[in-house]
């Protein structure tokens, strides 16, 4: 499985199939300063709003890990 390095973070993406070219996004964020906000286990079952819409597994991984990038930008801007 991949890792991104985003500043002092990692993202590890994974994606679960659900069927009909849907796929659930659950990137795990690991770091030296990570909050509750993007613990590792915040994605560990599925939940509507992280599901998509993409032709392939290839697609679903990068979207996943914006989604993580995303994450911690948020988290980044909540704790000054």
């Amino acid at each position: 499985m991949q890792q991104v390095r985003y500043g002092d973070y990692q993202i590890t993406p994974a994606v679960q199939s659900l069927g009909r070219n849907r796929w659930n996004l659950l990137p795990r964020i690991t770091g030296a300063n990570v909050s509750a906000l993007v613990s590792p286990t915040m994605f560990s079952t599925a939940d509507p709003e992280n599901q998509i819409v993409t032709s392939s597994e290839h697609e679903a991984i990068k979207q996943c890990i914006e989604l993580g990038k995303m994450i911690i930008d948020a988290d980044l801007q909540s704790y000054p």
